[in-house]
């Protein structure tokens, strides 16, 4: 069995390389006349630049959420129809002094103080 040579092995990933380059409409972008080609290659620059921005706006917006989640005085809690906690925001800590992770998969009932817990089942 014959070994390619490094220049067979480049010409070879070349080749890959240039059928897998296709625009969103599957066009190969090396059939492209050279104007349509650098049209889609700025297309291609400004859709990675808006998702970069949307990305980056994602990322601050749930750090916002985090800070008022975690210091707001109120308690969010999604529970499961078996009453498993979910999800708790990390504000239980400073309402109740437990930390948020483990709480979860923790029915809600075993954490209510137990002469409270008619009221709490009054109230659903």
């Amino acid at each position: 069995m014959r070994v390619p040579s490094d220049d067979e092995n480049i010409l070879m990933v070349s080749e890959t390389a240039e059928k897998e380059l296709a625009d969103p409409t599957g066009q190969n972008l090396t059939d492209l006349p050279e104007k349509e080609m650098e049209e889609s290659q700025e297309f291609a620059l400004m859709e990675i630049e808006a998702n970069s921005k949307m990305f980056e706006e994602l990322v601050e917006s749930e750090k916002n959420l985090q800070f008022i989640t975690a210091h707001m005085l109120d308690v969010i809690c999604i529970l499961s129809s078996e009453w498993e906690i979910k999800y708790v925001s990390s504000s239980v800590q400073n309402v109740f002094g437990y930390i948020s992770e483990e709480l979860i998969n923790v029915c809600a009932f075993d954490i209510v103080y137990a002469g409270g817990l008619c009221t709490v089942s009054d109230c659903l």
